[in-house]
């Protein structure tokens, strides 16, 4: 707080990905190797899922990354992110 009150600023965390939550409908659309957790569909050029190697869905590839735990907790949906 002493250095907010300094005028540091406050820089809010971010992922730099874009994903749905892997429901029922999109299991059986995509036939994805895990039923629960977050399906990674965008990942920002530059941002921080891009440097440590996050992979968004390819139309002519294999569907992106999913995400079912982090930090040892596990990802049930993309609220838990």
């Amino acid at each position: 707080m002493p250095a907010l009150l300094d005028g540091a600023r406050l820089e809010r965390a971010w992922m730099g990905i874009a994903g749905v939550t892997i429901s029922p409908d999109v299991l059986r659309q995509r036939r994805l190797g895990a039923s629960r957790g977050v399906l990674i569909l965008e990942v920002v050029p530059g941002g921080p899922g891009e440097r440590v190697g996050l992979r968004g869905e390819n139309t002519e590839g294999p569907p992106g990354d999913i995400i079912v735990s982090a930090n040892g907790e596990a990802i049930e949906d993309w609220e838990d992110r």
